[in-house]
């Protein structure tokens, strides 16, 4: 019997119907599981290869993945001691067959369209891998603004992207680490991902994407998101202990040997002790609740004279909000964010974002990282009757 060779139209082009591998590392998310696998199950691109790796769960995960594996035929079940996310992504990536490997996480979920249109843009733009925007659960969504092939011919130009796109938060065309929110050719990846050591349980997907930078010809970005984050207070990252201070020097330490290995160490030094300087700022302000400055309003002199409303009060909101009540010759009217019951202030409480319209105000900071969340923030401000010309954006500027 001959060889069927299916095609999808998108857009009007043609796309070959490779087999993707999605690997999903799972373990003890029983209550998030059913949604996760069955969107990947309704994905419109059909070629897939869906591999649910039972990280040694303790709970009925197993339990579940074994019972959509006799459901769906494309689902192959791995249960294997526990052993952490990089060994059972590594257990995924050694089971996989296709051509293509993507990644979901256990507790997250994707849109129909995430993979037909991946699979779409790594063909059309001849990449090794295609990087895409996510959601996270608020809603919000962080992107790229726009679509881009990334050519990496030489040591500087793989030098230049690690410094701008992954070690700098505030570049514009800085792009997240995450690895779930890609697609990649399986050729390169599993050598960039076996390097990693399976103890390192925290900036693995960072670490990985630097080794992927090092070993690749090219990849690509589109603004898109079919990805939705689901970020949970239970995870890794929202613990607040000394074991986090830990966490952060090993990676310092895992990146420095792998910039080491491709002679990139001395280029990359500097940026990568901000990089490690600004993440320990931040933890010691998550235990200590101290000030620990990273991030400043690049413009304060443009605010002389006004009465402000800050809007935002994650990290770099907090840290506006140190800045402003310092500076004597501007006033801090209020502070709001969209989700105030999680946050406190000293000698000021966080309002409702409904409860903006009433504040007397010239100017409404909005204190966020990225532009396009700015821009979306202004557009429900602008609904609710707030004039644009109030509301100011400015790329924030890192203190180290």
């Amino acid at each position: 019997m001959g060889i069927t060779t299916i095609i999808h139209v998108v857009e009007g082009e043609i796309l070959s119907n490779k087999k993707i591998s999605i690997i999903v590392p799972i373990y003890n998310i029983q209550q998030y599981l059913d949604k996760c696998i069955s969107s990947i199950i309704a994905q419109s691109y059909k070629n897939l290869e869906i591999i649910l790796v039972d990280d040694g769960s303790t709970d009925n995960s197993g339990k579940i993945c074994d019972r959509f594996a006799a459901y769906d035929n494309r689902i192959k079940v791995i249960h294997k001691d526990n052993g952490g996310l990089v060994s059972a992504r590594k257990e995924g990536i050694k089971a996989a067959e296709g051509e293509y490997i993507g990644f979901v996480d256990g507790d997250d979920y994707i849109e129909r369209e995430m993979y037909e249109m991946l699979a779409h843009y790594i063909e059309e733009m001849q990449v090794d891998f295609i990087h895409s925007g996510y959601f996270k659960n608020d809603g919000q969504k962080f992107s790229v603004k726009t679509k881009k092939k990334y050519i990496l011919n030489n040591r500087k130009s793989r030098e230049n992207i690690i410094k701008k796109m992954i070690l700098d938060p505030t570049d514009s065309e800085a792009v997240s680490s995450s690895i779930w929110s890609k697609l990649f050719k399986k050729e390169f990846l599993g050598s960039a991902y076996m390097g990693m050591q399976d103890k390192l349980s925290y900036g693995e997907d960072l670490w990985c994407i630097c080794s992927c930078i090092m070993r690749c010809d090219s990849f690509g970005t589109v603004p898109e998101a079919w990805y939705h984050y689901m970020k949970r207070e239970t995870s890794i990252c929202n613990e607040r202990n000394l074991d986090n201070i830990q966490r952060e020097t090993e990676l310092y330490k895992s990146l420095g040997k792998l910039f080491e290995d491709y002679e990139l160490y001395r280029a990359l030094k500097a940026e990568l002790e901000h990089f490690y300087l600004r993440n320990l700022l931040i933890c010691m302000r998550q235990l200590t609740n101290t000030v620990c400055p990273v991030y400043q309003y690049p413009i304060i002199d443009e605010l002389a004279g006004k009465k402000i409303l800050l809007y935002g009060m994650g990290e770099v909101g907090q840290d506006y909000y140190t800045q402003l009540r310092r500076d004597m010759r501007c006033t801090l009217m209020a502070v709001s964010d969209r989700c105030a019951e999680k946050y406190k202030c000293d000698f000021m409480k966080v309002i409702e974002a409904d409860e903006i319209t009433v504040c007397d105000c010239d100017v409404i900071v909005v204190a966020v990282l990225r532009e396009e969340t700015a821009r979306m923030i202004a557009d429900e401000l602008a609904a609710k009757g707030i004039g644009r010309e109030k509301i100011v954006w400015r790329q924030p500027k890192l203190v180290v």
